[in-house]
């Protein structure tokens, strides 16, 4: 088994005209929660500002063996057959346990200028091959310079499948060098450029798989194993955004400031409603957005409340469905909850169930179900603005009493997938709120992670307790349950917070918050288990499940309204 090799021709050094490649501003993904407060109040904070935003150019990360190599893919029309190619070798996860085989000079001796993979596997102490689509026509619009992502390819021009490689240095040589080479993307952070860099300084080793692979830890001769090679698994990923704007229509009822993703709202004394617009501006200085939300300065504003939830993992079978849970205390409330499945795709999840329905209990007790959601509903479903995109998928309406409730997500016909379960709090009547929600899903890996979404509504911050349970759920009787999960909560991009296990730090020092969780009455029942607390302002809010070592299993992610 060889590496594809780049054929050279040294003689063709004239440069062809390359092209600056745009720079897509950012756009609205989200709507900003409308706000209300006293004018007494005084300043208050919407966090998670990157969440109503989405950077129009894609992004991956290349998760390697030294550390994550964050990647921009290029948006030009020039090479997007390039991009939608190596696209579809990500989410289909072709990349799972694939190497870098090659680290290689091209045309001074003893310069390694490319690291290169996405060719071949390393499983079982054994080397595989990425199983390949057609060959791509060749797209020659940029540049080889230095951190670049291009397409490796034979002798042939239109010869390209699954294979890449990262210029570690200027390769102007092979924009022209037999008929050029594609550059689809770029390492965008210098903590990816080290990373590179650092995979480029090992050592290489002529083994008759490979005549150029690096190797750590190695002692020519010995058999490879996998605390040799360099893993290269790759994943889409989002880019945080290099900062936010905002201002207000109405300065006598409310000014704006804003730091890094955190707006502040400071009250004038009027009142009344503004319209305040915030933009965002991505890494490389694009501005765009214009996303706008009301403020209103009343004597009487709502508290704050878990004003709506989600949570986006694996729907399988039997005790593998997507089950949700949430509580509702005070009074009625009117809800709304949907299922997706087939408008997930456009987004990246390629393996999204293709027909979800989903089942409303209340104890064993089925309140209402539905399938496709213009079956039932349908005027009631439009007039909320939370219709779903596809037909195929599931939405109901429901006014419900204070108490526990379950929503259940399934595939029609045995159907598998990913879903996303939502909750939209449809009430006008502000006083009753959602205490705790709750999902239990499998956790996979890639795109298959566990990722529930709150919206913390109002106007004040709230305490939340944020926890998974895996291990703990064996004692219920849920086979294959994930042995030793990890949380991350994040907002706007970034994580604020995570948690491996609930008692310590990463570092192995008890966790600070340890009493605060043991004092809330939902501390993890098992040691391996996740929790975090935290006081958040009001904004939308993820929390990711993952296993340790990309370990697999069910799991439930909960939160809980502390005050």
């Amino acid at each position: 088994m060889r590496a594809v090799s780049f054929r050279l021709a040294l003689a063709s050094l004239s440069l062809p005209t390359l092209w600056a490649q745009t720079n897509l501003p950012p756009v609205a993904s989200g709507t900003i929660p409308t706000l209300t407060a006293r004018p007494t109040t005084g300043p208050t904070r919407v966090l998670g500002l990157g969440n109503y935003f989405r950077d129009p150019e894609p992004a991956i990360v290349m998760r390697t063996t030294l550390g994550d190599i964050p990647i921009t893919l290029f948006s030009d029309a020039a090479v997007a057959t390039t991009v939608n190619n190596f696209l579809a070798y990500v989410d289909a996860q072709r990349f799972n346990n694939s190497i870098v085989h090659r680290s290689s000079p091209i045309s001074t001796p003893n310069v390694n200028e490319i690291i290169q993979g996405g060719g071949f596997t390393f499983v079982n102490g054994g080397y595989g091959v990425v199983t390949t689509n057609a060959p791509i026509v060749l797209q020659t619009a940029f540049s080889n310079v230095r951190g670049t992502l291009a397409m490796a390819r034979t002798a042939a021009l239109n010869s390209a499948t699954s294979q890449w490689f990262l210029n570690t240095v200027d390769n102007i040589i092979l924009n022209t060098n037999g008929g050029g080479y594609a550059v689809f993307g770029r390492v965008n952070t210098a903590a990816g450029l080290a990373v590179m860099d650092a995979i480029r300084n090992l050592p290489t080793y002529p083994r008759p798989e490979f005549q150029q692979i690096p190797l750590r830890n190695y002692t020519n001769g010995n058999t490879v194993t996998a605390a040799n090679v360099i893993y290269a698994p790759i994943e889409r990923t989002t880019r945080p955004f290099s900062g936010f704007s905002a201002s207000s229509n109405a300065p006598g009822i409310v000014t704006t400031a804003v730091a890094s993703d955190v707006l502040t709202l400071n009250f004038a004394g009027g009142t009344g409603t503004a319209r305040v617009t915030v933009d965002a501006t991505d890494a490389d200085g694009a501005t765009g957005g214009a996303n706008g939300f009301d403020v209103t300065v009343s004597t009487n504003p709502p508290q704050a409340n878990l004003a709506n939830i989600s949570t986006r993992a694996a729907v399988g079978s039997g005790e593998n469905v997507l089950i949700g849970g949430f509580v509702i205390r005070g009074s009625a409330k009117r809800v709304l909850i949907r299922a997706l499945g087939p408008s997930l795709i456009p987004f990246g999840v390629t393996n999204a169930i293709s027909d979800p329905q989903i089942t409303l209990q209340q104890g064993q007790t089925v309140i209402a179900s539905n399938d496709n959601w213009k079956s039932t509903q349908q005027a009631d479903i439009q007039a909320t603005g939370f219709a779903p995109s596809n037909d195929s998928e599931a939405a109901l309406i429901a006014t419900l009493q204070p108490g526990s409730y379950t929503p259940i997500v399934s595939g029609v016909g045995g159907a598998t997938g990913v879903s996303i379960v939502e909750v939209y709090e449809l009430s006008t009547n502000e006083s009753p709120q959602l205490i705790n929600i709750s999902t239990r899903g499998r956790v996979g890996t890639g795109t298959e992670v566990m990722i529930g979404g709150f919206v913390i509504g109002g106007t004040t911050p709230k305490k939340v307790l944020v926890r998974v349970a895996g291990p703990s759920l064996t004692q219920f009787g849920v086979t294959g349950a994930l042995a030793d999960p990890t949380l991350e909560l994040n907002s706007g991009g970034r994580v604020i917070a995570s948690n491996n296990d609930y008692q310590v730090l990463p570092d192995g020092s008890p966790n600070p918050d340890g009493p605060a969780i043991a004092a809330s009455g939902f501390q993890p029942a098992d040691v391996h288990e996740s929790a975090i607390i935290a006081t958040l302002a009001p904004g939308s809010y993820t929390a990711i499940v993952r296993g340790v070592n990309d370990t697999q299993g069910v799991a439930i992610v909960e939160v809980y309204d502390l005050d």
